[in-house]
């Protein structure tokens, strides 16, 4: 069984990862959240959130809520893209090799 990790990595990476869906990816993100605290609100925002690469190659967006403060996450879904994939899984290597 393969171990779960997860690479923290910065907007700038994530930007080379997925190129012309990098907006519609933060802005998915930012926008379209789920808060338990919030739920009856029908928008929600999430804000001071980082980024990470889990073993699947897709991100997962940690945050909090702009309304309430409560901590919030996302998962994109983009490992299934071949592109995406392959750029992830050379941004993992140069990560763990930094280490």
């Amino acid at each position: 069984m393969e171990k779960k990790i997860e690479i923290l990595i910065g907007v700038d990476e994530l930007r080379f990862i997925v190129e012309d869906e990098f907006d519609q990816i933060i802005d998915l993100v930012k926008h379209n959240s789920f808060c338990s605290n919030c739920n009856e609100k029908t928008k929600i925002e999430m804000i001071e959130y980082d980024l990470s690469l889990n073993e699947l190659n897709d991100v997962v967006f940690r945050g909090k809520c702009k309304s309430c403060g409560k901590n919030i996450g996302r998962y994109v879904e983009i490992g299934e893209n071949k592109t995406f994939r392959n750029k992830a899984e050379i941004l993992k290597r140069n990560k763990l090799n930094e280490n």
